[in-house]
């Protein structure tokens, strides 16, 4: 398994987290650094949402479900979204829900993603340094 380099965080992760406290975030902090060494820790999940992994943790006592990206041999791990379990596997799968569209040829269909999960959305994210893990 390849060492982490590098963490990305969607617009709509990067969303969630600005709505925490100071506490809350420690709690993050901690749990994206468990992730960084390693990456398997969360489940892997099946049919629409294949591509997500979901690690629970606790911040300040509640369940939270952090859901990413990694995938074997890569050295970047995807932070995707953030939240309590209630209706979060709805909203994940809201996100990345495919984009019918017409293509430029005799009407054909085409389909695409959301693009809140394009390259240009995401935003590197690093653990404060003040945290203590």
């Amino acid at each position: 398994m390849a060492k982490i380099t590098s963490v990305l965080q969607t617009a709509n992760f990067k969303r969630a987290v600005k709505k925490l406290h100071k506490n809350q975030k420690k709690d993050l902090d901690k749990a994206v650094k468990e992730l960084m060494d390693d990456p398997l820790l969360g489940e892997q999940k099946k049919g629409d949402l294949a591509f997500l992994r979901v690690y629970k943790f606790k911040m300040v006592k509640q369940l939270t479900l952090l859901g990413y990206s990694y995938e074997d041999g890569t050295v970047i791990l995807e932070l995707i979204a953030l939240g309590s379990h209630e209706n979060f596997y709805r909203d994940v799968k809201k996100l990345f829900r495919p984009i019918a569209y017409n293509g430029p040829h005799n009407g054909q269909k085409y389909v695409g993603y959301n693009t809140e999960r394009s390259e240009g959305s995401l935003r590197v994210f690093v653990p404060s340094e003040r945290s203590e893990c």
